[in-house]
């Protein structure tokens, strides 16, 4: 998400909005810790998801 921003950035003016918004999603999205047996969101220190017990390896 945040490579498609950088590249539609310089497109003036509609590109710019779509690629300062598309950043601004990726970073958010990059900050979450998601399971990926179940695709739930999980706390980054936890070791075994609570919706579908799968463990993790840190």
């Amino acid at each position: 998400m945040q490579l498609l921003g950088l590249l539609v950035i310089w497109i003036f003016p509609i590109g710019t909005l779509c690629g300062l918004a598309a950043l601004v999603i990726g970073s958010q999205m990059s900050k979450k810790t998601i399971c990926s047996r179940c695709g739930n969101r999980v706390e980054k220190t936890s070791q075994i998801c609570p919706h579908c017990q799968s463990h993790f390896d840190r």
